[in-house]
């Protein structure tokens, strides 16, 4: 098909020349900029992938990402010997997400808030395709918040069929999805001080030794005498607030390098165990 140049057109040249018209300039391409979804619809349907220090745990043990309770889960569905091993989502930052962050393996987890159990995943079957599935609940997260009273005592079969049938609409009819909306717990008279508990010397050593006296951030195991040089961090900052899921073990080096925490570094403690370490 030959397109007609109509500015060779002699008529059309005469009668924009009466009209003393101009000719248009010339076309340029308009760059586009992409939509972004409101973050609340963006997480109620694909979810957000982040960064594992954009969340931190509630005082209940949950966990929150920009003022608003999520679920936690991993998006890739991994393949060995043909099997596909689904990940589990996470209500609060348990042991399995405190492994993970120690295995510096927490860079592809997404955040969401979705009730229907359906999460979007990417698989690895050769297409890398992106299709809704629907995921278990972990189980530790059940037991840090003691979900209808589970815990790890039960058998096997009684805690897998209670991760089975945990319903998201259940639980965020009791753990708030929008945190802006809660009437705070406290005001300016109630609220508690930000100060460890009366117990938490106890509290640390407990922590520290069911975790196996292991630094959480660098993996160096510190026994005996070496113990001293490991410490029960508040992942959320707020040293009241000393649950399980709310402390992180770390050696004094990579305690050091958490944000408000560089007055470690002028300590004994932390030289010495530089110069022991390295």
């Amino acid at each position: 098909m030959i397109l007609q140049d109509f500015l060779g057109w002699a008529s059309l040249n005469n009668l924009r020349s009466q009209m003393a018209a101009p000719l248009a300039e010339s076309f340029t391409a308009m760059s586009f900029k992409r939509i972004e979804l409101p973050l609340i619809a963006q997480l109620e349907s694909d979810g957000i992938d982040i960064n594992i220090e954009e969340i931190s745990s509630l005082a209940d043990g949950t966990i929150q990402y920009r003022g608003h309770r999520v679920l936690l889960y991993i998006r890739d569905v991994k393949n060995y010997g043909g099997r596909s091993f689904t990940p589990r989502f996470h209500l609060t930052f348990c042991s399995t997400l405190r492994t993970k962050q120690r295995d510096q393996q927490m860079s592809k987890y997404v955040v969401a808030t979705r009730n229907d159990g359906q999460f979007l995943v990417n698989t690895n079957e050769g297409t890398g395709a992106s299709l809704l599935m629907k995921l278990v609940v972990c189980q530790n997260c059940l037991a840090d918040i003691a979900w209808k009273g589970f815990n790890k005592s039960q058998s096997s079969t009684s805690r897998v069929q209670q991760a089975e049938v945990f319903s998201l609409k259940e639980y965020f009819k009791k753990y708030q999805r929008d945190l802006f909306g809660l009437k705070p717990e406290h005001d300016a008279d109630t609220s508690p001080r930000n100060e460890y508990p009366s117990d938490w010397s106890a509290i640390s050593a407990a922590v520290r030794a069911r975790r196996g006296y292991r630094c959480e951030g660098c993996s160096r195991q510190l026994l005996g005498a070496d113990n001293r040089y490991l410490h029960a961090h508040h992942i959320n900052g707020r040293k009241d607030e000393s649950h399980d899921s709310n402390l992180l073990v770390l050696c004094v080096s990579c305690h050091a390098d958490k944000p408000n925490h560089g007055h470690l570094k002028s300590s004994v403690d932390y030289m010495n165990f530089i110069a022991k370490f390295g």
